[in-house]
């Protein structure tokens, strides 16, 4: 902390002592959370018609305990995620797709809160800073490397069906010797496409005589022995595990098992293309293929393309500045923020974005605090803020008016 403001907050994962008469150091090593969440994994319960910033909250839930390390900001109820289930992956890479899915930033903060922004939290406030009296170097870089004129976003998502259907089943019959039981495991199959697997809800018990028969022949010819029998069965997100009992006198032959469900197919691949000839004719060609399986609607893939190639068709410029010991300027310099930059003298101002900031402390001839920071041009989107957290809503007695 400095001036009672967090500049980092992380694990320790390396101590390192030097005893020498002429060091006598010890030097610690420290990761951001995030790190510590890149390597750490995380399998949730399925989720089905998801706000962005409840899901958010469902991935962080695995790894904090404590919900003032996580955040996020309230989500348009248009951005919906209809499938999303993740199994034993990196909690950053979930995080990522989260992200890629509706170009949220997801920052962490010196205290070490961990928050989804919405697409317009640049909009909603900032700081100023005087390049004459308080900034003491300042560079700018124009990339043409950052460039995007030719997008295409796509997605194969998954969507749960509304209708229940057989999604396991037996291949083969199963014998069953006499006061003896047997145990099989079953992977649930897409109703359509057998050959592929497929996660599965609302699953139900199999129902004697409905879903499972077993009697003393192997073509169902025989008698039913299912009175004497009894089946205990686990039903997981892909798989069954069943465990059936043949308490008669004879050997049964399990002819016909299924379990029923609503299955969580793969839907077909929906994308969106979008390109700019006046910046390929520039800059030449820039071309991304951008895939992310939470996108599920071509419209919003197209949507996507487009924004992306409005916002990247050009370089952005991007601005490093140093301030020093300029609190409470440097408190407020906070990665999302937006920054209006103003030459005091002539009154020539311009809106940026923070990107990034690094601090270095140094203590060898008193504190010296040097902050630089990372700036990106603030492309002013045509967004209309209706709700807002200080300013209020249009539904609250404001009116609209321009």
């Amino acid at each position: 902390t400095d001036t009672g403001s967090y500049l980092f907050t992380g694990r320790i994962n390396q101590i390192s002592l030097d005893p020498s008469p002429s060091q006598k150091s010890t030097v610690i090593n420290l990761e951001s959370l995030l790190t510590f969440y890149d390597r750490t994994t995380v399998t949730t319960s399925m989720q089905a018609n998801t706000n962005p910033a409840s899901l958010f909250a469902h991935l962080m839930s695995k790894v904090q305990s404590t919900t003032g390390l996580y955040s996020a900001e309230v989500i348009s109820t248009d951005d919906n995620i209809s499938f999303a289930w993740f199994r034993d992956e990196q909690l950053g890479s979930a995080l990522q797709k989260l992200a890629g899915y509706g170009y949220y930033p997801i920052r962490e903060h010196g205290d070490g809160m961990l928050q989804l922004y919405g697409r317009t939290s640049a909009l909603l406030g900032g700081t100023s800073v005087d390049t004459i009296s308080t900034v003491y170097g300042m560079r700018t870089t124009w990339d043409s490397n950052m460039v995007l004129n030719k997008v295409k976003v796509e997605g194969r998502p998954r969507q749960v069906d509304t209708n229940p259907a057989t999604v396991a089943w037996l291949a083969q019959t199963i014998s069953v010797p006499a006061s003896d039981a047997v145990s099989f495991w079953l992977n649930y199959v897409d109703p359509v496409e057998i050959s592929q697997t497929t996660p599965a809800v609302s699953l139900t018990t199999p129902i004697l005589s409905s879903d499972w028969i077993m009697n003393t022949a192997s073509d169902n010819s025989g008698s039913y022995l299912m009175a004497s029998s009894s089946l205990a069965i686990t039903l997981f997100g892909e798989t069954a595990i069943a465990s059936l009992y043949n308490g008669s006198g004879s050997v049964g032959y399990l002819n016909k098992f299924q379990v029923r469900g609503m299955p969580v197919r793969v839907k077909p691949l929906v994308a969106g293309e979008s390109q700019s000839s006046s910046s390929q004719a520039v800059y030449g060609m820039h071309q991304v293929v951008f895939a992310n399986d939470l996108i599920d609607k071509r419209d919003f893939a197209q949507q996507y393309a487009t924004y992306l190639v409005g916002e990247r068709g050009e370089p952005i410029p991007r601005l490093t500045f140093d301030l020093k010991n300029d609190w409470p300027v440097m408190d407020k310099l906070v990665p999302g923020v937006s920054v209006s930059l103003i030459n005091s003298l002539s009154g020539v101002n311009s809106m940026w974005t923070v990107r990034r900031v690094t601090h270095d402390v140094a203590m060898h001839a008193g504190i010296e605090h040097t902050m630089t920071a990372e700036v990106e041009f603030f492309n002013n989107r045509p967004w209309l803020v209706l709700d807002e957290a200080t300013k209020g809503q249009l539904s609250n007695g404001n009116q609209l008016a321009w």
